[in-house]
């Protein structure tokens, strides 16, 4: 077995005094760093990892210019996760590359260089919402012309696709990925994507052939949404899990599941970030970008949502809602969002699309 060794890089000091790499050392993490100068000099390594390590950093700078990547001629694993600077990515020069991981990327908009990447095998893609509709058309022609042992990508990117293309990609058993919490997601087989697409858009057109204005339409989602049951029981299975020494990233998707959207409108139970998750792909459908606020209420952690609605900061919570069986966390300011949602740290995209800094603990 090949004899591997890490080298771990925490901040752009030690980047910037880095000038190689030792020659052992084929996996580089890099983490909490402004920019990737040096990584000129690390022309020999064959994996690279670019994360930032929990939420806190997540709200650091973070990087923007990914334009030395290039130099990494044998990089074979590029893993990109929790940066919301990167805006671009341009692969061409990476031909070895054979597994390439994006996640929670929110900025990103290109991704170039595809048609340059023959010995790809692995395709990781989600939680990228502003990535321009063109990379998933290019995707599939990168599909067509190199065989790939493991394609998942994001559930939002099932609506863009025709009929043809899904029948396509059903065949290539293209799977897709929900983001839930801070570096996790559930699975979606094509079955399950392709049941659950169906569902939510009969509820989407009932909820339109019903209502005669948008607001009206936000407002029935919201409660089609809120009257999903709180799933006490997976919870406490999976509160045991944890205590007999089961780490949330080793979750298989049964433990998972109560996170996710489809068990929020497949079985109608869920917590927190499940109502979130599906009021999020419910209103992608009206256009509108719902992402996941994370805090605490009672000193217990939460996830509620937040959008930009024609121009206006607003918050929602449909668990919370549920639990008291009221309407009072639907489209509320911040300041109202506030009274009783403690939010220590947020994970806050529109403070940087929208031009506010952002701040660690409010």
């Amino acid at each position: 077995m090949e004899n591997r060794e890490n080298y771990f890089i925490k901040n752009t000091d030690e980047l910037n005094h880095s000038t190689s790499v030792p020659l052992s050392c084929c996996d580089v993490y890099i983490s909490s760093v402004t920019n990737l100068d040096s990584l000129k000099y690390f022309n020999t390594i064959t994996k690279l990892k670019l994360c930032a390590l929990d939420s806190l950093e997540f709200n650091s700078d973070q990087i923007i210019d990914t334009t030395n990547i290039s130099y990494l001629t044998n990089l074979a694993d590029l893993f990109i996760e929790n940066n919301d600077h990167i805006e671009s990515l341009d692969l061409s020069n990476l031909s070895n590359l054979k597994s390439l991981f994006i996640s929670s990327c929110h900025l990103l908009k290109n991704i170039t260089g595809l048609e340059n990447l023959d010995k790809l095998e692995e395709l990781v893609i989600y939680d990228v919402p502003n990535i321009d509709k063109s990379f998933y058309y290019s995707l599939i022609k990168l599909i067509e012309n190199y065989k790939l042992s493991k394609i998942v990508l994001d559930i939002y990117s099932y609506i863009l696709f025709t009929d043809e293309q899904l029948n396509y990609l059903k065949e290539q058993n293209v799977c897709f990925s929900e983001k839930i919490g801070f570096r996790d997601n559930y699975i979606y087989s094509f079955k399950m994507m392709e049941e659950y697409n169906n569902k939510i858009i009969d509820a989407y057109n009932r909820i339109h052939a019903e209502s005669k204005t948008r607001d009206e339409v936000l407002y029935k989602i919201y409660k089609y949404v809120k009257n999903v049951n709180y799933d006490d029981d997976s919870l406490e299975k999976r509160k045991q899990y944890i205590e007999e020494g089961g780490k949330f990233h080793k979750f298989d998707n049964k433990y998972k599941s109560i996170n996710s959207s489809y068990k929020a409108l497949m079985k109608n139970t869920a917590v927190c970030e499940g109502y979130v998750n599906l009021l999020r792909y419910f209103y992608k459908l009206e256009n509108i970008d719902l992402y996941p606020v994370f805090c605490e209420i009672d000193n217990s952690s939460h996830v509620a949502g937040k959008a930009f609605i024609d121009g206006t900061e607003l918050y929602f919570d449909p668990e919370i809602d549920h639990r008291f069986n009221s309407d009072d966390n639907f489209m509320i300011n911040k300041n109202d969002f506030s009274k009783i949602h403690n939010m220590y740290f947020i994970r806050d995209n529109f403070d940087i699309i929208y031009g506010s800094k952002n701040k660690v603990r409010e």
